[in-house]
Parts: structure tokens; C-alpha cells; sequence
């Protein structure tokens, strides 16, 4: 049974359980979200990547490895599977309350009536709980939810890890290519000023020539430090998410991850996207938790039935002769008829739980549509920038191209030539950022419908560490 129906199918079963105390009722609510996702229209394009490992569609080598390292490295990821962990041995130990309980019991008693009586007994006593009324089931089954909380925190720290490397790996290489492209703008304008400076010296050109080439040169200059400084953070970033030092994080230039544009993998299973996605789906397993506490509160009402008994051997002075084999077997039932009043305050603070749970799933639903809504816009923008910003550079270089033909013809000075050189250097630094705002919009709608590739990503990841669930 997947996460998503284990979390419904205890919301379901609340609606079982009656009695003095009244009993949330979250199903209609929950058909109701559902209906409300399912009916939701969402322009995306498709992509035929492999759902689970979408980043492979960049074909970068490299990439992959890191996505990959990170994976099996990320100390938040890692994090994740103690806490697993820890909801797996409390569920266990949840089911273990079905069985028997009990151990190895002896005991000595000496009572004074006139004469002092000594009995002795040592062997096995134990105790079964009968759960008539569903109070250790409910247990279990807040333990499955609990389960699922955790299940769901780990696909969403494996889902914002890889879109993290991704991005991070994005980052590097716009910035280390805005750092080669003003280097190479320095080289050039360092060329320039040179034989613009030997023309001012034999009086050709006038000195505002030269001072307009320095201006030009400085401004360029003023701009490396912060392209170095964000080549910088982008590496340290990334080395965090694989779990390796910056300064030993080796990285080879990744020219073609920037121009890379492919849809969104499982784009036709938008809403069923939407519907899986770890912030909904851990919210719905937060909501089955604490609606299942409330059902085992509310079994408390009930009168607990239990079955004793006792297997060893006894020795009664006076009365045997030594130690004999001894079974006894007895029901027992107990009815905390005076603690009515404490269980009862205590369902109406657990109802308030439930309640702000749901809250905060509906929230969690309306958040996560509307995050998804303003990325598809926010991509439409940037597809948009950089169509413009891409005819933008073809226009500047041809200008350009132009004006350094027509300078050296003699037909413009050289302020006309170094305005189209300013305009250029400009055309190629915003067709850059353009370039890396819509690599990062396409990430954010692949972030957004993450519900699909994150379940089965994660799905290989717990059968690649032995913890499939």
C-alpha cells in the first residue's frame, strides 16, 4: 500500500470509531482536496526523460556524478535516514504491544500469623492485552503515519538536494563563464586602450578618446571581483550538498549545461504530480498521525480487557513438599470510570491537534498550488527574456561588427565605435543572465512537479539501501 493510502485509509477508519467523545470526520475534507487538485489545469510541456533521473537530460557527465555523490553522501539526506529509522523501531515496537508482554518473575513472602508462613515461586508471568476497542491498533496506526512523516521529510530533502546540485551546478557555470567573458572584455579593452593611447600621444585622436576608453576599461574591471566572488559561492554551495571541501571540489567547464531546455518529466500526470508531491503528502501523514493518537485516546473511554498468567514453579512451606510445577491463567478487566474527566479534556486537546493539522494541510495545499502557478508563469517570463535577450545580442554584435569595420574606414570616430562596443559587452552579459534565469525557471517548475520523479527516485533510493518500503 502506497504512503498516500495508508495516511487516507486511517482518516478513514477515525470515522469507524464512536463513542462519548465526539470523533473528527476528515473525509469528506479530504475527497474534497482531492477533487480540487484533480480538477486543476496546468500548462506544462512534457519532456521523454527518464522520469526518476530528469537531470540526465542536461548530458553532462559530470552532473550526473554529482547528483549521484550527493545521493549517497548529502549529510542532510543521511540525517534523514536515522529519523527513519527511529519511526520504523517505534512502529515495531507499537506492533509488539499485540503480542504477550511479560518475563521472568520470582518472588519470596514470609507473613507472621502466630507462625511465620514462607512461600517462594519463580517462573514466567505475563499479560495479554485483548484490544477489544482498537486503542493498540490506533497506536499502530499512528505509528505508520509517523512512519510516513519521515518517509515524506527524506523525498523532500532528496528532492530539494538534487534540484539543489542542479542549480548550484547552473550557478557555477554562468559565473565562471560571466568571469571568462569579462576577462576576455578586459583583454580587448586593454588592446584598445593601448593604440588609443599611442594615437593621443602623436595627437591624432583627443584625450576624451582615451579617457572614455579607461571609463569603459574600470567599469569592467569593477565587475570581476563580484563575477569571482559568485563563482566562489556557487562552488561552496555546491561542495555542502556532496559533502566535500571547496577547495578539493574539482570542476571542469560545462558550456552546454545553460543552453539546455527540455520539459518537465510526467508533465501529463500534472495533477497526480501535485497530488504525490512530500510537502502534501507529509502534511496528510502529520493529519493521519494525530487523528490517530486522538482515536487511541478515545479507546481509553472503554474497559481495557487483559488475560494473566503465570507458568513456573511455587513452594508453599508447611503446605508442600518443595518446589511444584504451577500454571494459572485469569481475565481481568479495568474501566477507568473515574479518570473520565482527564481522558475526556485530553481528546478535546488532541481534537485540537487534528484540527490544526488539517489546517496546516490545507495551507500546505494551497501554498503548493500557488508556488506551482507563479513558477509555469515565472518560466513563461524567462523563455520569453531570453528569446529577446538572445536577438538582442545577435543585433549588438552585428552593430558591432559594423562599427569596427566603419572606424577603421574612417567613416566614425571612436566614441561611435566604443558605444557599440559598451553596447555589445552589455547585450553578452544580459544574454548571459538571461540564459541562467530560465535554466533556473525550468528548474522551478521541475521542483514544483516534483511529486512523480521525487516518489520514484525515492523508491530506487530506499531499494538501493535496503530500506524499501
Amino acid at each position: 500500500m502506497t504512503m498516500h493510502k495508508r495516511a487516507v485509509s486511517v482518516l478513514l477508519g477515525s470515522a469507524l470509531l464512536v463513542g462519548c467523545a465526539a470523533t473528527p470526520d476528515y473525509e469528506p475534507q479530504q475527497e474534497a482536496n482531492e477533487r480540487y487538485l484533480d480538477s486543476l489545469s496546468f500548462g506544462v510541456q512534457s519532456t521523454d526523460a527518464t522520469t526518476a533521473e530528469w537531470w540526465k537530460s542536461y548530458e553532462d557527465d559530470q552532473l550526473n556524478q554529482l547528483v549521484e555523490v550527493a545521493k549517497a553522501a548529502n549529510l542532510d539526506l543521511l540525517a534523514t535516514r536515522q529519523r527513519v529509522r527511529q519511526a520504523l523501531a517505534d512502529l515495531g515496537a507499537d506492533e509488539k504491544r499485540l503480542l504477550p508482554q511479560g518475563g521472568v518473575t520470582g518472588e519470596y513472602e514470609a507473613i507472621d500469623r502466630n507462625s511465620v508462613q514462607e512461600s517462594s515461586a519463580v517462573g514466567l508471568a505475563g499479560t495479554w492485552e485483548v484490544d477489544l476497542f482498537g486503542r493498540l491498533r490506533a497506536l499502530i496506526d499512528a505509528g505508520e503515519a509517523n512512519l510516513e512523516v519521515a518517509l515524506n521529510n527524506q523525498r523532500a530533502v532528496l528532492k530539494e538536494v538534487t534540484v539543489g546540485v542542479v542549480r548550484a551546478y547552473l550557478e557555477w557555470e554562468a559565473a565562471r563563464q560571466r568571469v571568462q567573458l569579462i576577462k576576455a572584455d578586459i583583454r580587448a579593452l586593454e588592446d584598445t586602450r593601448e593604440v588609443m593611447a599611442l594615437r593621443v600621444e602623436e595627437g591624432i585622436s583627443p584625450n576624451l578618446d582615451l579617457a572614455r576608453a579607461d571609463t569603459l576599461l574600470e567599469q569592467q574591471r569593477a565587475k570581476l571581483p563580484d563575477a569571482r566572488a559568485q563563482l566562489y559561492r556557487a562552488k561552496a554551495v555546491l561542495s555542502v550538498l556532496v559533502n566535500e571541501d571547496s577547495e578539493s571540489l574539482v570542476l571542469k567547464p560545462a558550456s552546454g549545461a545553460l543552453a539546455a531546455s527540455f520539459g518537465v518529466p510526467a508533465a501529463g500526470r500534472a495533477n497526480e504530480a501535485m497530488q504525490l508531491r512530500a510537502d502534501i503528502g507529509g502534511a496528510l501523514a502529520a493529519l493521519a498521525r494525530d487523528v490517530a493518537v486522538g482515536n487511541a485516546l478515545r479507546a481509553e473511554l472503554y474497559p481495557q480487557f487483559s488475560v494473566e498468567g503465570f507458568l513456573g514453579l511455587t513452594n508453599v512451606a508447611e503446605v508442600s513438599d518443595g518446589f511444584e510445577g504451577t500454571g494459572s491463567i485469569a481475565p481481568r478487566i479495568s474501566w477507568s470510570l473515574l479518570s473520565y474527566p482527564v481522558i475526556l479534556q485530553r481528546v478535546e486537546s488532541q481534537n485540537a491537534v487534528s484540527e490544526e493539522s488539517y489546517i496546516r494541510y490545507r495551507q500546505t495545499i494551497i501554498d503548493a498550488v500557488a508556488s506551482a502557478r507563479v513558477a509555469i508563469f515565472a518560466y513563461g517570463r524567462a523563455l520569453e527574456a531570453d528569446q529577446a535577450t538572445g536577438r538582442a545580442f545577435e543585433a549588438a554584435n552585428e552593430s558591432f561588427t559594423i562599427a569596427r569595420t566603419m572606424h577603421r574606414e574612417g567613416a566614425i570616430g571612436y566614441l561611435d565605435l566604443l558605444d557599440a562596443n559598451r553596447t555589445f559587452i552589455s547585450a553578452q552579459q544580459d544574454r548571459l543572465s538571461a540564459r541562467l534565469s530560465y535554466a533556473a525557471a525550468q528548474l522551478g517548475v521541475i521542483e514544483e512537479f516534483s511529486g512523480v520523479w521525487s516518489s520514484e527516485a525515492h523508491r530506487r533510493m530506499l531499494k538501493a539501501t535496503g530500506g524499501e518500503s
